[in-house]
């Protein structure tokens, strides 16, 4: 189903693929004051995807905005995007993306959707027809054990806020050891099994009191990436103490990896590792709104899965960038100190040794002391052959580790040429071309 140059009002989206958009044209002109919105129909927890193949609106005026269900905001695209800034998104059930202008200066948007389960139309709405009627009759029937309810419902809401929304039944048996899969200053994350027999892994915070409300946000605005560990739902002790529920990642995190099975991590591995946290990165500091920052990407924060893909973990410091509000937000300091933390995890994934001491590179400021740190070919992992092919891939590899760790100091000092993480993915792209390219 292709629907370009099309936009009134609301469209209901049913097609399992096709293309939405709104493209100027001499039929349909780009004009202000437009307002319209796609619900794309996936049935509940299946996946719905979309890959932006042309964005060219007026900045900070006209917005396409994505929703997971219909009042969740999960992005906000505004301005012109190209090659590889075209943003990639995985979402699961209703989507609704909604297009506003408020200028007449722009080509339009276009992109590809793909619903892996779309809801029947008919039966949908068959479905909302009896679910009318139903609300009718009960509130014809019952209007005051309506407002007996609601008046019930406000002293609840009082005690408890939603807590029982996305709560799931895990069992986890916090005295055996080998259920521990790993623990930082503020929380302990642990091996579960749910009800329904998959496995999972519980954050339990050290400071049962702590609040988890803008971790929980951040995850459910960013965790559609495929690079984002996903947020599943909430565990309940017998305490009422909430817990975080995230999907297993079997392999664990890389700096184990890196220590334990550096050899099996192949160079073109490490790269793909590098290449997904990067596109993670973008995702925080670019697609949502306000801008997200992680404030701590660090290898044991990184977890592979069975076939090595890589998801950033640990959003217990994460926020929105503190300049969020301004008109042009980047680089934000937030944002460089990511873009340093990323820098070091490059540094790990040349040398195959997890940097202890983190903040000893913290003001790292001259060219000297950043190439005593990365260094040259005689400090790449020695578990791993160096090929032909890939020697110059790897030298650009770690210039651009030194270009992130440079990046923060230039922030604090005014720089405009400090890296933005868009810049830093193409640069770690042409290295994965380099890589292909045989030399003769």
């Amino acid at each position: 189903m292709n629907i370009i140059g099309l936009c009134n009002g609301r469209e209901d989206v049913y097609n399992r693929d096709g293309t939405i958009g709104y493209i100027s044209s001499t039929s349909f002109s780009y004009v202000q004051g437009l307002s319209c919105q796609w619900i794309l129909h996936g049935k509940p927890g299946t996946l719905v995807s979309l890959s932006f193949t042309h964005i060219n609106i007026s900045k900070d005026l006209d917005f396409i905005a994505i929703y997971n269900g219909t009042k969740q905001q999960i992005a906000n695209f505004s301005g012109s995007y190209s090659g590889y800034d075209l943003p990639q998104m995985n979402l699961t059930g209703e989507v609704k993306i909604v297009f506003v202008t408020q200028t007449d200066k722009g080509e339009g948007w276009s992109v590809k959707y793909h619903i892996s389960s779309p809801l029947n139309r008919d039966k949908n709405v068959l479905l909302v027809t009896v679910i009318v009627v139903i609300a009718i009759v009960a509130v014809i029937i019952s209007f005051t054990f309506i407002i007996l309810a609601m008046l019930k419902r406000k002293r609840m809401y009082n005690n408890s806020m939603n807590s029982d929304e996305g709560l799931m039944l895990v069992r986890v048996n916090t005295r055996r050891e080998e259920n521990r899969i790993g623990e930082g200053p503020s929380a302990v994350v642990y091996r579960a099994v749910s009800t329904n027999g998959n496995v999972v892994a519980v954050k339990a915070r050290r400071d049962i009191t702590s609040q988890t409300e803008i971790e929980e946000e951040i995850l459910f605005k960013s965790s559609s990436h495929p690079n984002i560990v996903s947020l599943l739902g909430y565990a309940q002790d017998g305490l009422s103490r909430r817990y975080l529920v995230f999907e297993f990642m079997q392999r664990g995190d890389l700096s184990w990896n890196l220590r334990a099975r550096g050899g099996e991590l192949y160079w073109d591995k490490r790269l793909t590792i590098a290449l997904q946290i990067c596109s993670a990165i973008q995702m925080l500091h670019m697609y949502t709104k306000p801008p997200i920052y992680h404030g701590n990407i660090t290898s044991e924060n990184i977890l592979l899965d069975e076939f090595c893909n890589a998801k950033i973990g640990g959003f217990g410091t994460a926020n929105y960038c503190s300049s969020s509000n301004r008109t042009n937000p980047e680089p934000t300091l937030e944002m460089a100190e990511d873009i340093w933390s990323f820098g070091l995890l490059l540094v790990e994934l040349l040398q195959g040794d997890p940097i202890v001491n983190r903040d000893v590179y913290k003001n790292l400021g001259s060219l000297d002391q950043i190439n005593e740190l990365v260094g040259g070919q005689e400090c790449l992992d020695r578990r791993l052959e160096i090929p032909n092919d890939k020697i110059i891939g790897l030298a650009k590899f770690g210039e651009i580790a030194k270009w992130c760790i440079g990046g923060c100091c230039r922030v604090e000092q005014g720089s405009e040429n400090s890296p933005k993480v868009v810049d830093v993915l193409s640069s770690l792209r042409q290295v994965k071309q380099l890589f292909s390219s045989v030399l003769v």
